[in-house]
């Protein structure tokens, strides 16, 4: 393949993402202060930069970018609204529904991928969180994993007692 993304690593893809966020919320931000931007160009940005968000920070639940774009979005807009005078709701409105149509997204991705690895298991089962550990004690839903040769756990060295750690089990 000689294509140019066939010769691109992730990280270089997360580099080009934080940069082109960042022009595109700096280009969002002149666009609110200085009245130009409409509803139908604030959603378009809305929506791009909700994508180059989530590429730009890939270790960061998807949830919690897009909830912290629509915070920096409200402020804008009420900002923009103290100096001009007048708030334009429409075009608050339109670009958090475009930020919510982001998420459905990547929630459906999310739910495409849940199908294929357990296509037959209820949705309460398949809890993303981690139990508090007390009452996975309880449940009797963990087991000890021991850390790989040389690597301590918790600080400690790999032979004392800290160095078992409790991971949840994946089944029952």
């Amino acid at each position: 393949m000689n294509h140019l993304l066939a010769r691109l690593a992730p990280v270089q893809l997360v580099r080009l993402g934080r940069a082109l966020a960042l022009a595109m919320a700096t280009l969002m931000t002149a666009g609110y202060v200085t009245g130009w931007a409409s509803a139908e160009s604030t959603a378009i940005m809305a929506y791009v930069l909700g994508l180059l968000i989530l590429l730009a920070v890939p270790d960061q639940p998807s949830s919690e970018l897009l909830g912290a774009q629509a915070v920096w979005m409200s402020v804008a807009e009420f900002l923009a609204a103290a100096q001009s005078g007048q708030m334009q709701v429409w075009r608050w409105a339109v670009s958090v529904a475009a930020l919510a149509v982001v998420l459905m997204s990547v929630k459906i991705q999310h739910w495409r991928s849940l199908a294929r690895s357990h296509p037959y298991s209820p949705l309460r089962d398949l809890e993303r969180r981690a139990p508090l550990a007390s009452s996975a004690v309880l449940n009797g839903r963990v087991r000890p994993v021991r850390p790989r040769p040389g690597q301590p756990a918790d600080g400690g060295d790999a032979s004392g007692p800290s160095a078992v750690r409790w991971r949840r089990s994946s089944h029952g």
